[in-house]
């Protein structure tokens, strides 16, 4: 878990909070002009593939 944590963007592990603002946000009418797109919620772990 500490070479993980280590590699990630925000160096911390995603809270249920993190995830919960993610979705309000997408549930929501801000959201309104996203169409089909894929939002990774994973703290910038993607960023080393």
């Amino acid at each position: 878990a500490q070479r993980m944590e280590g590699e990630m963007g925000v160096v911390r592990f995603g809270e249920v909070e993190d995830i919960a603002a993610a979705v309000a946000f997408l549930a929501g009418p801000e959201a309104s002009f996203f169409q089909g797109s894929l939002i990774d919620l994973d703290g910038g772990q993607t960023k080393t593939l």
